[in-house]
C-alpha cells in the first residue's frame, strides 16, 4: 500500500512539474512572436503534432509559428485521416470570441431560450427587415445582436441612436419598424464607441455582408427563412457553437442628429 501511495504522489509531482515546463515554454514562443508581430496582439499559444511549430490564437483567428526560423504559416492543416484540424480550431476561436463579447451585444428575447443566435445586421439592409420581421415572430430564441453596415455608410446615425438608448431592444425595433424620425435620433459619445467595437467584431469573425448569422450550430450569411427554421431546436439548450457554412439564396451626454 505504501508503494502505490508513493507511486502515486511521484506521478502528481511529475505531471504537475511537465505542466509547469510547458507552461513556461508556451510563455516563451508567445513572447518571441509578440515581439515580431508588435501590432498583433496573441491571446493563446499551443503545440501542434509537429514538432518545433506552435499554434497561435489572436480574438477569432488561428495561424501557425516557428520559432526556430521565425517563420508564420497561414493556412489550413489536415491530418492523415484527412481532418481539417485548423478549422475545427477555428469554429472553437469564433465560439469563444463571440461568447466573450456579447456583453457588447443587444440582448433580445428571453435569456434563458432555448435557440442561441449571435447576429450582424444593418438598419438600412433590406435583407435584414426581411430577417427582423421573420425572427420577431418566433419565440424560445436568445438573440444577440452586432449592429454593421459594411454597404450603407449612412445607416451610422441610426445605429449610433440605438446604442445611445437606454433600452437598445426598444430602440433597435423601433428603428426596424420605421418609428423614428430623423429629427429625433440621438448621439453620444458611448454609443458612437460602441457602434466602432461591433464593427471590429464583425470583421474578426468575417461577416463579410448582412445579416451573417451564429444560429446554434451553424453559420449563414443572408437571409435564408428555411435555413434557419431547419436549424431552430425546441426544448434544447443550444449556448455551444460549432460553426458550419450553410449558403442562403441571398446573399452620457446626448445631442440631437440633423
Amino acid at each position: 500500500m505504501n508503494r502505490i501511495i508513493s507511486l502515486a504522489l511521484f506521478l502528481a509531482v511529475f505531471s504537475i512539474n511537465v505542466c509547469a515546463f510547458e507552461s513556461v515554454e508556451l510563455d516563451k514562443v508567445k513572447e518571441h512572436a509578440v515581439r515580431i508581430l508588435v501590432n498583433t496582439p496573441i491571446d493563446t499559444v499551443n503545440k501542434t503534432p509537429i514538432r518545433g511549430l506552435y499554434e497561435l490564437r489572436a480574438k477569432a483567428n488561428i495561424f501557425y509559428f516557428s520559432p526556430e526560423s521565425e517563420y508564420f504559416f497561414f493556412g489550413e492543416m489536415y491530418n492523415k485521416d484527412g481532418k481539417r484540424i485548423t478549422r475545427i480550431k477555428q469554429e472553437s476561436a469564433l465560439r469563444d470570441f463571440l461568447v466573450k463579447n456579447q456583453d457588447k451585444a443587444i440582448l433580445i428575447g428571453d435569456p434563458n431560450a432555448t435557440n442561441v443566435i449571435y447576429e450582424f445586421t444593418d438598419p438600412l439592409c433590406p435583407f435584414c427587415h426581411k430577417y427582423e420581421k421573420y425572427i420577431q415572430q418566433k419565440e424560445d430564441v436568445k438573440r444577440y445582436v452586432f449592429l454593421y453596415y459594411p454597404a450603407h455608410a449612412e445607416a451610422n446615425v441610426k445605429v449610433t441612436h440605438i446604442l445611445c438608448s437606454a433600452d437598445k431592444a426598444s430602440a433597435m425595433k423601433a428603428i426596424f419598424n420605421h418609428q423614428v424620425k430623423n429629427e429625433d435620433l440621438i448621439s453620444c459619445e458611448e454609443g458612437i464607441s460602441l457602434g466602432k467595437e461591433h464593427i471590429s467584431i464583425a470583421k474578426q469573425v468575417k461577416a463579410k455582408g448582412t445579416p451573417t448569422l451564429f444560429v446554434n450550430n451553424t453559420k449563414i450569411g443572408g437571409f435564408s427563412a428555411q435555413a434557419i427554421d431547419k436549424l431552430l431546436v425546441p426544448n434544447k439548450k443550444s449556448e455551444v457553437l460549432v460553426f458550419k457554412t450553410e449558403s442562403s439564396n441571398n446573399q452620457n451626454s446626448k445631442q440631437r442628429v440633423n
